[in-house]
């Protein structure tokens, strides 16, 4: 509301050469600020796609080795709880894997 009351004001206020240069400096300003945001989006893609391998390594690292002993273990993967998971999964006996955050954070202290 105030940004509108503002360009209502200067509107009506400002000689029209003024309020062309104000606009255009608005203008120029904005796409600045638009040039540095997507410069930003593109460094974080970039790094993004360089910690990938990583990423998916710990992933499939974290699927056949956790094991959770609270449970009845599975007949062919044991205690593996997320192996027996992605196979039930595989058999379609299951559409979705949850992976309890618990899980995770015990997994990343060992």
């Amino acid at each position: 509301l105030f940004f509108l009351l503002r360009a209502a004001l200067l509107a009506l206020w400002t000689p029209p050469r003024l309020a062309n240069r104000l606009s255009r400096a608005r203008d120029m300003a904005a796409n600045a600020m638009r040039e540095n945001a997507s410069k930003n989006n593109l460094v974080r893609a970039r790094e993004s796609v360089r910690r990938f391998p990583e990423l998916k390594a710990l992933c499939r690292k974290f699927v056949s080795t956790y094991e959770k002993r609270t449970e009845a273990p599975d007949p062919k993967y044991g205690f593996k709880k997320y192996k027996a998971l992605l196979q039930q999964a595989v058999n379609q006996r299951i559409e979705t894997i949850f992976i309890d955050l618990n899980d995770l954070e015990e997994f990343c202290k060992q």
